[in-house]
């Protein structure tokens, strides 16, 4: 379909030729989507204290994992438990065992709810046990940071009283 002119010549498109439509588009990598990607994400949203826990970085048992289903339930205590393996949990829980996104997300939380439980108590009895058997508890490095400033700055008070004083007069 081309446009004629008053004189009856063809007119060019215009559109057609432009710089504009001329430019081939840069082309860009596909998304790539995990499904483990949004669960990370909700779980990561809604226990933000779990990203300051120091992790190990190194793979276990070589990055292979034999038995999805041993990945929370029925693990030997003590155990290290962190946000990936309920990430893990919960993606088995969802291909393997058909359960829902959001059912597997109760029952992951819900076997990590009961390993931090355990881990707590353990931590408790063990520092009763210690306390029990003439253990002394040291301070942490803040308390005694914060013992020693407030010590400095009980015995430079007067110095500085004075100090002031003699400006004032």
């Amino acid at each position: 379909f081309c446009e004629k002119d008053v004189s009856g010549k063809k007119l060019r498109n215009k559109k057609a030729t432009s710089p504009k439509h001329l430019k081939t588009k840069i082309p860009r990598p596909q998304i790539i989507r995990y499904i483990e990607d949004s669960l990370r994400r909700e779980f990561y949203r809604e226990h933000p204290y779990e990203l300051l826990k120091p992790q190990i970085l190194m793979e276990k048992n070589e990055g292979i994992v034999e038995d999805h289903g041993e990945l929370l339930c029925n693990l030997k205590f003590p155990c290290r438990v962190t946000g990936e393996d309920v990430i893990r949990y919960q993606t088995y829980l969802m291909k393997d065992q058909k359960f829902g996104k959001h059912q597997a997300y109760v029952e992951a939380c819900n076997e990590f709810y009961k390993i931090r439980a355990r881990e707590e108590v353990a931590e408790r009895v063990a520092e009763e046990q210690a306390l029990l058997f003439g253990s002394k508890i040291s301070q942490s490095q803040t308390e005694r940071s914060l013992w020693l400033e407030h010590k400095n700055l009980q015995k430079s008070e007067p110095r500085v009283i004075n100090q002031v004083l003699r400006i004032m007069s």
